[in-house]
Order: C-alpha cells, then sequence, then structure tokens
C-alpha cells in the first residue's frame, strides 16, 4: 500500500514538474522582447509573422499577402524541465498577434485602427499534450487607434486604445460545442473604424464583445499640433490589471536603432526653429536617427 501511494506521489510529482517551462535566460525572448517586436512591424508596417521554434536558430519569418494584414510574433522555444526533454517538450512561451482592423483618411492623416492579443503558451510534450494557453487568462486585448503620417508613415501617435480580457469576448460555440451560426465566418473580436469629416471625428466600434464598446477621438484640432504628441487614451482596462497610460505614445526600442527617427537632413528653417525652442525652454531634445534603408 505504502509502495502504491509513494508510487502515485512520485507519479504526480513529475507530472507537476513537467509542466513548468524551462527559461533560459538571454535564450528565448521575454515578454517584452516580443512585444517590442510585434511593435516595430506596427511602426514599419511589415505584415509579416516572425516565429522562433528552434534553439538556436534564426526565426521563420513569413510575409503575409497583401489582403491579410497581419502581424505576429512567437517565441516557442520554451522547454520543460529546463530542456531536459529536448524537442520532446518544447512550444512554449510569449505570442503576440494581431492586424490591421481598417483605416480611414483624415485632414491630419491616415487613421488606422490595430487589433493586438498576448498570451503566454506553455510547453507541450511529445504526443501527449500539445502547447496551449490558459484561456480564461489570455489572450489579452487590445484595439488601438493611431494616426500615421502619410509622408512618413513611420510617424505614428496613438490615439486612444482599449483593452480587455477574454471574458469579454462573446462564445462563439454553445455548450454542446457546437458552432454558433452568426459567428460562423466572422473575426472574433473585431473592430470598426469610421471618420466623419463634419465633426472632425474619428469613430470606432469594437464588435463581438459582451458589451460592445463605442469610443470616439477628436481629429480635426490635431493638424495645430506636432505629430509626435497623443490624445489621452481610453481607460477601459476591464481585466482589472494595470490601467492605461492616457499620455503614452507608441514605444520604441531605444536599443534598435532601426525605430529611431531623425528629422531629414538639409532643412536649415526647420532646425533654426529648434534652436530657438531649445534655448526658450531649456528642455534637453532627443535626436532619433532615421532607420536604415533595407
Amino acid at each position: 500500500m505504502n509502495c502504491t501511494l509513494l508510487r502515485i506521489i512520485l507519479l504526480t510529482a513529475l507530472v507537476f514538474l513537467c509542466q513548468i517551462p524551462a527559461v533560459v535566460q538571454g535564450d528565448t525572448l521575454s515578454r517584452a522582447d516580443v512585444d517590442a517586436l510585434w511593435e516595430r512591424l506596427l511602426v514599419e508596417e511589415r505584415y509579416e509573422a516572425i516565429q522562433y521554434f528552434d534553439r538556436p536558430s534564426e526565426p521563420k519569418v513569413f510575409r503575409f499577402p497583401d489582403s491579410h494584414r497581419e502581424l505576429l510574433v512567437q517565441e516557442a522555444r520554451e522547454g520543460l524541465l529546463w530542456g531536459l526533454f529536448g524537442g520532446l517538450g518544447t512550444g512554449g512561451g510569449w505570442q503576440v498577434s494581431g492586424q490591421l482592423e481598417a483605416e480611414a483618411s483624415s485632414p491630419s492623416g491616415i487613421l488606422q485602427l490595430y487589433s493586438k492579443a498576448s498570451s503566454k503558451w506553455s510547453p507541450g510534450f511529445a504526443f501527449v499534450w500539445m502547447p496551449g494557453y490558459n484561456d480564461k487568462k489570455y489572450p489579452i486585448w487590445e484595439f488601438r487607434l493611431v494616426l500615421r503620417n502619410p509622408n512618413d508613415r513611420r510617424q505614428v501617435r496613438k490615439l486612444k486604445s482599449v483593452e480587455f480580457g477574454p471574458g469579454d469576448v462573446v462564445s462563439t460555440v454553445n455548450k454542446d460545442g457546437s458552432a454558433i451560426k452568426e459567428f460562423i465566418g466572422q473575426r472574433v473580436p473585431r473592430g470598426e473604424l469610421t471618420y466623419d469629416g463634419a465633426r472632425g471625428l474619428a469613430i470606432v466600434r469594437v464588435l463581438a464583445l459582451r458589451t460592445p464598446i463605442t469610443f470616439e477621438a477628436q481629429i480635426d484640432s490635431l493638424e495645430s499640433q506636432p505629430h509626435r504628441r497623443s490624445q489621452p487614451a481610453l481607460r477601459h482596462d476591464v481585466r482589472g490589471g494595470r490601467p492605461l497610460d492616457p499620455g503614452r505614445s507608441i514605444k520604441f526600442d531605444p536599443r534598435e536603432p532601426a525605430t529611431r527617427l531623425r528629422s531629414r537632413p538639409g532643412n536649415p528653417g526647420a532646425q533654426r526653429s529648434r534652436d530657438r525652442d531649445f534655448r526658450a525652454t531649456g528642455a534637453k531634445r532627443h535626436c532619433l536617427r532615421d532607420r536604415p534603408e533595407h
């Protein structure tokens, strides 16, 4: 009896340990790394899938066709028991996906609505179980309205955004597991964007939620403002987690020169204006460099 109990305890401990992902420092991308890479794809309008499967290796890169403006960064190299099982127990890591939901023209620039879904995947093991995530916690959704400069499309300003969790998204299946007909062939959730020229408003609707969300952003007043300034973000973090930062602009990784921008040379009038601003305010100005052409 005692031997049977001991075997059960050892087997339970082994199963528990097998579900602990192996995170080797410097060997896999952290959540911040995956997120920064995804943001870089958004800024550069590179609709690609960048996936890390093997360790060590270069990522697999796939460019989506023009009809599918999707963004995906996947880290899938975290393994079980610090890699003890080698390739039999991998597939864990952070995944950030999303797409351009809609866009519209305005006098101030190009309005774009992006969706973003972040999830933490646990490793699988051979054919016993597949990699997956906790659908009660993930994905964490964000719908973000940005304004893109048509003359330099890498200049992107975040206007407003909304975040919510998986519990706020409608279910697409019935209790018996069958699909709900009205959601067949539809993306869940999804967003719509319209521009009201008479009022100078961008109107965003996030659909396929238990409580659909609508928010607006004033656009016509932005023409006289510097393009890098952002409007307050909509506070709607229904997950109860960190609040949205109302003054936050799209973040660039300062370690990646390719994501930093600077003013184009050959414009002495603009340089004199910047010099006057520097003398008047005494504030430190950051000089950002152009991303080199690939």
